[in-house]
């Protein structure tokens, strides 16, 4: 995932103090893995930013009159969320 572009090597400039997460990775039904990370300490320091989900009727009722619909396969979705600078090194 490095050579990809997708991790970058963990540094401890600044005044971040360094986080550090328990990792492993668990073997999946089908043989890959998948890597599971333990951020509840950092869940414990999170500001909460809570918004309501919407109701699935009026989401479905907002597609009426539509001509035109697209999907998006995001395989791997996790990893195709940006995060704000400052939050990169919590991660």
């Amino acid at each position: 995932m490095v050579a990809n572009g997708v991790l970058k090597p963990a540094t401890h400039e600044g005044n971040h103090g360094g986080w550090s997460f328990p990792a492993l990775c668990v073997k999946k039904k089908d043989g890959t893995k998948r890597l599971c990370v333990q951020f509840q300490k950092l869940n414990d320091i999170t500001v909460k930013d809570s918004w309501p989900l919407l109701w699935i009727v009026d989401v479905l009722e907002s597609f009426q009159g539509s001509k035109v619909f697209a999907t998006l396969d995001l395989l791997k979705g996790f990893n195709q969320v940006r995060v704000a600078e400052d939050s990169k090194t919590k991660l």
